[in-house]
């Protein structure tokens, strides 16, 4: 990656993690607002009402299960990108085209 594409590369990581981080809170309101009608529908077994939602198929929850693995994964991996890129990066500037232009010539001189 060039020094010119890095602020882009930063922006994009950033994204990433962002994107990551709100897909595991919808899973986790997913899942939350799922175990919260399964536990109104036990504790009121006998008023049976508009509350009750079937259990999640086997699918389902298999579906879910590897989502929320695979978007842990990748925020920790992102997330770790992103940190190095923001504090370990070198921040100098790239080199100005007068200085590459300059050393190129002056090695062509002295051949």
């Amino acid at each position: 990656m060039g020094h010119r594409n890095q602020g882009y590369f930063v922006r994009f990581v950033c994204s990433v993690a962002s994107s990551a981080s709100y897909l595991l809170f919808l899973c986790g309101l997913y899942l939350t607002r799922l175990l919260n009608s399964q536990e109104i529908y036990f504790h009121s077994l006998p008023t049976i009402d508009k509350h009750y939602a079937p259990p999640p198929s086997n699918l389902a929850l298999i579906v879910m299960t590897l989502t929320v693995l695979a978007s842990i994964l990748l925020l920790l991996s992102v997330g770790f990108l992103s940190f190095w890129q923001l504090y370990y990066s070198p921040a100098t500037p790239p080199p100005s085209r007068a200085s590459r232009t300059t050393k190129s010539t002056a090695s062509c001189a002295r051949a």
